[in-house]
């Protein structure tokens, strides 16, 4: 068996796989498998594409219908009630909410002001979420 190490881009930084094959033909598949794989995950999960189901599952936010959800994505979503129940709510996948109040790609970076901080506290909270089987309905004012 030889060593092989394949360098490629995903989720925004530099990446490497490294592995061990008996040829560089089957090195090359292993590595196409591992790489496809991962730019599944780096497409359907990003915040940086509004195309991602991500920002899908975030524009669906006050819509009456809520979103339905494959699978792959229920299990995530179940895992995560999991972990803030378990946490006491320490892990709580809704706090990505407060990236939007610092912009990371800026050459002058602020703090944000308290009121905005305010006003993306609000927002978060897994107890807010009205997880149901396989459909993600929106939050309710209400219930904040």
């Amino acid at each position: 068996m030889e060593k092989y190490t394949f360098s490629f881009s995903a989720m925004g930084c530099p990446c490497s796989i490294q592995l061990y094959a008996d040829s560089k033909d089957q090195a090359l598949q292993a590595k196409e498998k591992a790489i496809s794989r991962i730019k599944h995950l780096d497409f359907y999960y990003t915040n940086y594409s509004p195309d991602s189901f991500t920002a899908e599952i975030n524009k669906s936010a006050g819509q009456a219908k809520g979103i339905k959800v494959d699978p792959e994505i229920k299990g995530l979503l179940d895992y995560a009630q999991n972990c803030y129940a378990q946490s006491g709510g320490l892990f709580d996948i809704t706090a990505g909410t407060l990236r939007a109040a610092w912009d990371y790609q800026s050459t002058t970076p602020s703090i944000p002001s308290k009121k905005h901080l305010k006003s993306l506290l609000e927002c978060i909270g897994w107890h807010k979420v009205n997880w149901q089987e396989s459909t993600l309905p929106p939050h309710r004012r209400d219930e904040y």
